[in-house]
């Protein structure tokens, strides 16, 4: 699956104060290309829980495993298995 430019803004997430949403370090932001935006977007929303959505908008903004690890006071082992939930889920939502 292909995103073109950043993730989709999404409000909230765990780990993740105010004053640190929108594509800091230079990543993420606003989608090159508004279809791309709105399926990133409705594919978020098919996890079904926050941490996974947010999980998912940090990978998809650029963030290493780690990174995203230290974020939620994670093992990076954890974030992988979140990883490969969200690749899971979307990947039965593409089916065969």
């Amino acid at each position: 699956m292909h995103f073109c430019g950043g993730g989709a803004s999404r409000p909230e997430g765990p780990g993740r104060p105010a004053a640190d949403r929108g594509g800091e370090r230079g990543r993420g932001g606003e989608s090159q290309c508004p279809a791309q935006g709105a399926e990133e977007y409705r594919l978020l929303g098919l996890l079904g829980d926050t941490e996974l959505e947010s999980v998912a908008l940090w990978r998809m903004e650029g963030f290493t495993v780690e990174e995203i690890a230290d974020r939620l006071g994670y093992a990076p082992r954890s974030v992988k298995r979140k990883l490969q939930l969200i690749r899971s889920v979307w990947e039965k939502e593409a089916g065969p």
